[in-house]
């Protein structure tokens, strides 16, 4: 009869490492016990492989077919080879036979009371195995549910080891891709994936570290342990990013793949950070990525906090200002950093590595995670209190030439909460006040500057003052210049251009284009939306600058046949001068339409061309991907607007929900679509009061 017990709903990992068993004293293999209760003597001990009455995979597989859902079939014995471990806790593992190979859902010491994972005695890919468990078929295949390990057979690793010479780390991590090498060093922290999934671990030897790749790998092996791998050296980029990553020169994670464990001494070592390179927060993730830092330990004084989002939590890794930082790269919500959470809301010293960067086609950023958090009663030195403004508030302010007023705003007094200080001041002065002018406001200076007709170079110093301290002094230099000799052409020109014809446009950088690292470029003849190649341009640029832009003119998801327009727009494109100040854009190319000639416009038809008036109203969508819908009146279908997220429209939209107001739009078409969905730049409510789309914006 078959027995029901209570269904397990769970994803078999499909990705398959291989790894080598740690090797016994002597080349012969080495079995362990079955149960104690089913222990032969010392005298009638027979082989693993011929202590229990074995079913054939193949034989499993077919038994397997009648037990569906809940169902499972009595134990059966199996003894196969372990090809692959998915979930080095849970012991997921797949093994092998001469008939076939299974999945084992999970497995447990001999009596069932103890996790494999926390199991002193294993099996790791390479070893043969004994396994007592239950059968099931779920999602068309076969599976081994409840399984005990009654023993295991350590087999010598399989691989050469003469064609992987033993290298430092510091080796390891100058070596090509692909070459082989053995490495040793201590387990400093584990990374694990969806699921809570093993997936690798570092290791320090006194000099530097180095990332092991693979889920197989890190079976038994638990911080402090000296481990020594074989494998292979690679620099991982996900598929899809390569394209992006090399436009950016970054290589990728510098780690080793293909890796097999030759050894575990199951220690407890101190971890030896005496190597990290001690710096800051600010100056890791300006790092370039043309830089190979991946996975080297570095020391840093970090804010750390929490932030709890539904279903998941993100822990920041702040410089000492507070925000200049980015959250702790998981794969698992959140879950696999709650022991951070004694650190929440203090600076504490932490040693993290850059694990990766994500590349995409607008740049790359770091992904950083702790290794080692040390709680030191942090405690701000306030005689540098004239540094740490110049290094976080001030110096990166300035830009090396200016082609019009910028309209700067610098700070004129300063405290800190976090850092516990207060009453800082900051005076400026220039070298020549004809360029440069200083306007006093309440709580700021306003850097001003007249350009002259030619090049000219100017110093503006400017003076810290705190309490007791010495006063800490800074020159600045920077020129300023005309932008007479850029051959520039005005929007409407641009519009005109053929695709992947070079364009140089003039306009003010206006609101933003959601989902796009990029901004409608402005003028009194049209707008036209520009995506940079860089979304890091956008920390230096304001709405309203007045800029001079470089890029292709392009039809962004036009088809082949041209009965998709796409999107006209710029792409690739560069800011080649920033004239600063805060301009209104002109609306004078604009023009009205009901939002029923606005949705009659068919994708068809060139339509991108132009930003539209329209009287909408606004509504949003229910379900588990909301989206926003502007529409003549609440029972009208209306036209979605684009984007990832409804969140990305909730700071300008939300409050409208139910409203009839005033909008900017531009209809856009960038994935092919039979149809135009549309980007707010503007909204206009009842009272008159205008918001503008600034979600691109740092500023």
């Amino acid at each position: 009869m078959k027995k029901k017990i209570p269904g397990l709903v769970f994803v078999l990992c499909s990705l398959a490492l291989v790894g080598c068993g740690e090797k016994p004293s002597s080349s012969a293999p080495v079995t362990s016990s079955p149960t104690q209760e089913s222990t032969p003597s010392s005298e009638t001990v027979k082989p693993l492989k011929q202590r229990y009455d074995y079913m054939t995979i193949a034989d499993a597989i077919e038994v397997a077919k009648f037990y569906t859902g809940d169902q499972v079939s009595a134990r059966v014995y199996l003894y196969g080879k372990v090809t692959s471990i998915s979930h080095a806790f849970f012991g997921q593992m797949t093994i092998t036979d001469e008939t076939g190979s299974i999945d084992i859902y999970g497995s447990y010491s001999s009596d069932g009371s103890i996790r494999y994972g926390e199991m002193e005695d294993i099996p790791l890919v390479g070893d043969e195995v004994a396994i007592h468990g239950t059968l099931n078929f779920f999602k068309e295949a076969a599976q081994v549910k409840n399984a005990r390990i009654m023993g295991v057979e350590h087999l010598p690793c399989s691989l050469n080891l003469e064609e992987y010479p033993s290298k430092t780390l510091t080796e390891a991590r100058a070596a090509s891709q692909d070459e082989k090498m053995q490495v040793e060093g201590v387990v400093t922290q584990i990374a694990y994936a969806t699921g809570r999934a093993p997936t690798g671990f570092w290791i320090v030897d006194g000099s530097t570290s180095m990332y092991i790749f693979g889920r197989g790998v890190c079976a038994g092996v638990k911080v402090g342990n000296k481990v020594k791998i074989a494998g292979k050296k690679d620099f991982w980029i996900l598929e899809t990013e390569k394209a992006n990553a090399e436009k950016f020169s970054y290589k990728g994670a510098n780690q080793i793949a293909d890796a097999h464990l030759i050894s575990n001494d199951k220690g407890n070592h101190e971890l030896d950070f005496s190597f990290a390179k001690k710096t800051t927060i600010k100056k890791l993730m300006n790092n370039k990525f043309d830089q190979d830092i991946t996975n080297e330990i570095f020391k840093v004084d970090s804010y750390i906090k929490k932030a709890q989002g539904n279903g998941f939590v993100n822990y920041y890794l702040d410089d000492i200002d507070g925000h200049t930082g980015s959250y702790v790269y998981t794969q698992c919500n959140g879950s696999d950093f709650t022991w951070l959470e004694p650190f929440d809301g203090k600076i504490c010293t932490v040693y993290l590595v850059a694990a990766n960067a994500k590349s995409t086609a607008t740049g790359c950023n770091w992904r950083l995670s702790p290794i080692v958090v040390k709680d030191e009663n942090y405690s701000f030195d306030t005689t540098k209190v004239g540094e740490y403004i110049d290094e976080y508030h001030i110096k990166d302010q300035f830009e090396e030439i200016y082609y019009g007023d910028p309209l700067l705003e610098l700070p004129k007094t300063f405290k800190s909460d976090l850092l516990k200080f207060e009453g800082a001041s900051v005076t400026y002065t220039t070298s020549n006040s004809d360029i440069v002018t200083f306007e006093d406001k309440e709580d700021k200076t306003i850097l001003h500057i007249k350009v002259p007709s030619q090049k000219t170079e100017v110093t503006v110093t400017y003076t810290i003052k705190y309490a007791g301290n010495e006063d800490y002094v800074k020159n600045v230099k920077f020129s300023t210049d005309t932008v007479e000799s850029f051959n520039y052409v005005n929007v409407s020109s641009a519009i005109a251009s053929a695709n992947n014809d070079e364009v140089t446009i003039r306009g003010i950088a206006g609101p933003s284009i959601v989902n796009k690292a990029g901004f409608y470029l402005i003028d009194s003849t049209g707008a036209i939306p520009v995506i940079l190649q860089d979304k890091s341009m956008f920390d230096k640029l304001a709405m309203g600058n007045e800029v001079i832009i470089k890029g292709k003119r392009d039809t962004y998801g036009k088809n082949d046949d041209d009965t998709i327009k796409g999107t006209i727009c710029v792409t690739s494109a560069s800011i080649l001068v920033n004239l600063k100040g805060k301009h209104e854009y002109s609306t004078t190319s604009f023009v009205n339409k009901t939002m029923a000639e606005l949705k009659a416009i068919e994708a068809s038809t060139v339509a991108t061309d132009k930003v539209y008036i329209v009287d909408a109203y606004i509504k949003k969508t229910e379900g588990n991907n909301p989206l926003y819908v502007i529409a003549a009146n609440a029972e009208d279908s209306g036209i979605s607007l684009y984007a990832s997220s409804s969140s990305q429209y909730d700071k300008l939209l939300s409050s409208h929900i139910g409203k009839t107001v005033k909008l900017e739009v531009a209809l856009c078409n960038w994935n092919k679509k039979n149809y135009y969905r549309a980007c707010v730049l503007s909204v206009t409510d009842a009272s008159g009061n205008k918001t503008f789309n600034t979600l691109n914006y740092n500023a």
